[in-house]
């Protein structure tokens, strides 16, 4: 590359959704002689950003927030800070920053701008008159931003194919990168007790809209057909802010009457630590990007049982690593973990059958080399290659 200086922002509205999703690609550009720099608005993770060479620049900005006055404050901070590092290119993740850095990349006049596309998220799930409002708004400001942006990355096929349908992106414009990959390396663990209790592990942030609720309705089914033969935990934590939270005393009474055990949110090596010794991962979203957390338990051998829908789908081939099951469903996903229960022979074989999906599919390596061919072919594109 002939680019003086060859730097890259990597934009979020949290510093953990870098950290969590984005840091093997930012390390591999570190890799390839790019300065990278992760904006977002301080946390308390910011600091392991300068662990990694990666050097954090910090904005204001409201997540929960509607108030226009606002909302432009945090844009005009975001062109100044891109005018004054003066980036080749600035990649986007999540609404905000999507639109908003958007049209402070085009005003900064930053050569290359791509946006991801990780999921929906709950205003596309919900059809309240609040979530309809916010939905129309959101797909009229990603048809103007996506016009201006040079790429848009989506995590699997439906929302892809949604935004196409509606006109929202032109098709040239589009990219699929399946998931944000994992080092299934590190995801790996051939110890999988089969002793009782069986133990069956929900991770995910507590919002209706994962199937918390569902989850909790299952457990009891199932404990009091089993009893203390089997075991439910739940790994996550609470998204202050977020209209969708579960409440605190719903969980707390579950785990008051011992139908579920609640770890909070855990860091990788203790995450990994639980699921070595689970059994079976459940995850009853209604919709997803791809969830890293089903790729960690695809990673780990884990049979699946989660929802057929968008994001949740691509994780199962159904009946051989797992099951799929109806989405808001209870019974369904009852039956199956019955079935999964009681014969540890299937188990065993999904449990192979995920771990290869895993590495065939899911590698961090295999969505790493996707995105720099997105950013070269880009690149190429304006002559900066």
């Amino acid at each position: 590359m002939k680019l003086k200086p060859k730097r890259a922002v990597f934009l979020s509205n949290q510093d953990l959704n870098l950290l969590n999703f984005r840091l093997p690609v930012m390390k591999e550009m570190l890799k390839r002689g790019w300065d990278v720099y992760a904006m977002t608005p301080p946390g308390e993770h910011s600091r392991e950003f300068s662990r990694h060479r990666i050097i954090p620049i910090f904005y204001n900005l409201s997540r929960s927030s509607l108030n226009p006055f606002k909302e432009l404050k945090a844009m005009l901070e975001i062109g100044r800070k891109l005018k004054e590092l003066s980036p080749v290119l600035l990649h986007t993740f999540t609404v905000k920053p999507n639109i908003y850095g958007t049209l402070a990349g085009r005003w900064a006049r930053v050569p290359v701008i791509v946006n991801s596309i990780t999921g929906l998220g709950s205003f596309f799930i919900e059809d309240s008159p609040k979530a309809v409002m916010v939905r129309s708004i959101i797909k009229m400001f990603y048809r103007i931003v996506f016009r201006m942006s040079d790429g848009v990355i989506f995590q699997n096929q439906d929302d892809l194919d949604f935004f196409l349908k509606r006109r929202i992106i032109p098709s040239e414009k589009a990219f699929l990168i399946r998931g944000s990959g994992v080092n299934t390396a590190f995801w790996n663990s051939d110890f999988r007790k089969d002793n009782s209790p069986l133990r069956i592990l929900t991770v995910s942030r507590l919002l209706r809209h994962k199937g918390i609720y569902e989850f909790f309705k299952v457990a009891e089914i199932v404990k009091n057909k089993i009893g203390n033969h089997v075991e439910f935990l739940l790994a996550g934590d609470f998204y202050d802010g977020n209209p969708y939270s579960i409440k605190r005393e719903d969980l707390e009474g579950y785990v008051k009457r011992g139908i579920i055990n609640y770890l909070g949110w855990l860091p990788p090596e203790d995450l990994k630590r639980v699921m070595a010794s689970s059994h079976i991962f459940i995850l009853l979203s209604y919709r997803e990007g791809i969830p890293k957390t089903g790729i960690e338990a695809l990673s780990m051998g884990l049979p699946i049982i989660t929802t057929e829908t968008p994001g949740c789908k691509e994780l199962v081939e159904d009946g051989v690593n797992g099951f799929l099951v109806p989405p808001r469903d209870v019974k369904e996903p009852v039956r199956k973990l019955e079935i999964l229960i009681g014969n540890p022979e299937l188990r065993k074989y999904m449990s192979y059958k995920s771990r290869e999906k895993a590495i065939k599919e899911f590698d961090e390596n295999i969505v790493v080399e996707k995105h720099m061919r997105v950013y070269e072919r880009l690149l190429r594109e304006k002559g900066l290659l």
